[in-house]
């Protein structure tokens, strides 16, 4: 979508969410992606716990980050970087996402099975495959309390997922949510975090394609 009339034609369609690619083509990503995605056992407060052990990996490392809720009980963290090929961002985040489920096996889980979770926190690291894409900030979502997948500030974490609704946000002052813009925001972090912890990475994007 990259016009009024392209959105007003959304509208008029009754769209109501919002989803859209990790960069302006499929092929070239330029957002990595970690989607916090808590069973119904684990509380926001989980989530939290989770999402303070990636942004302190973050850090260490020195990438930017912004994070929204989903719309709907989880969390996504968004990483800006320079476009690379899904397959490289994937292993990446796929890296990042082990990393978590090692250090808190009792909180953390990668398994895409759902009867497997066992009430704890998923990191779908999978949403940085090709063709994949994730509902965009400020998109409503389809829950009865019209939640909004809304940006955070750290600060803001404790707030709990169910804050965020259309009513609630109207009177909010605005935020920013970083564009596409290919500026590079996070020069070479990619390859560098691949180089530094030795991570496979798959050469052709049609393994990816689930």
């Amino acid at each position: 979508m990259r016009t009024v009339h392209e959105l007003l034609r959304w509208v008029g369609q009754g769209v109501i969410e919002w989803h859209a690619p990790l960069g302006e083509t499929y092929r070239q990503h330029e957002w990595a992606v970690l989607d916090l995605d808590p069973e119904p056992q684990a509380s926001w407060h989980d989530v939290v716990t989770v999402a303070t052990m990636v942004i302190t990996l973050l850090r260490e490392l020195g990438w930017s980050y912004v994070m929204k809720t989903s719309g709907q009980e989880g969390l996504h963290i968004f990483c800006p970087i320079e476009p690379a090929e899904p397959p490289v961002v994937t292993a990446v985040m796929k890296y990042f996402a082990e990393l978590m489920a090692a250090a808190a096996p009792d909180l953390v889980t990668v398994e895409r099975l759902k009867s497997k979770r066992q009430g704890k926190v998923y990191i779908d690291y999978l949403q940085n495959g090709a063709h994949r894409t994730m509902v965009m900030a400020y998109s409503v979502r389809a829950t009865p309390d019209a939640r909004i997948s809304w940006p955070l500030m750290p600060d803001q974490l404790s707030l709990g997922p169910a804050r965020w609704t259309v009513g609630w946000v109207l009177d909010q002052p605005p935020t920013s949510w970083p564009p596409f813009d290919g500026s590079g925001l996070l020069p070479a972090a990619l390859e560098d975090t691949v180089r530094r912890f030795g991570i496979r990475t798959e050469t052709s994007t049609a393994a990816w394609r689930w």
